[in-house]
């Protein structure tokens, strides 16, 4: 492999990068809140200032329902955010096809009308005695005849 291509590596580069990202921003925080949850029951049955049985009520009644609740939102909010990940990548080609495409229309109409500038310069540099001929015979003369 010590003729690998560049662009080959760089892509591997940014898959781990993505890889690494998504365990940072999408497993991590699940494992910790799951963790959470946890140690708040060990906690709740090892205390002795309460009564255990309540404790174990409260995580059963209160906790446990409000994390079944949310696991739903918590899942479609996941699956979304890896499936937009994927249309972006999908349409990453077609967008920077199109970018190309808008970008080199741009340089030709830029030239195209920098050619159209220099020809209606040249035209009017040439045709410029006609000017002052049309300004002395139909321009008023400036001058104090106000009457």
């Amino acid at each position: 492999m010590p003729d690998e291509n560049p662009a080959m590596k760089q892509q591997l580069q940014m898959k781990r990068a993505i890889r690494r990202a998504i365990r940072r921003d999408i497993l991590l925080p699940s494992i910790l809140a799951f963790a959470l949850i946890i140690i708040l029951t060990v906690i709740a049955l090892v205390s002795t200032r309460s009564a255990p049985i309540a404790n174990i009520f409260m995580t059963l009644f209160l906790l446990c329902p409000l994390v079944l609740c949310m696991l739903p939102v918590y899942l479609v909010l996941m699956v979304l955010i890896v499936m937009m990940g994927r249309a972006n990548t999908a349409v990453g080609k077609g967008l920077f096809h199109a970018s190309t495409i808008t970008s080199t229309a741009g340089d030709r109409v830029t030239s195209a009308l920098e050619r159209a500038a220099r020809v209606t310069v040249g035209w009017n540099s040439r045709f410029a005695f006609i000017d002052r001929i049309a300004s002395r015979i139909f321009d008023q003369p400036q001058g104090g005849d106000d009457k």
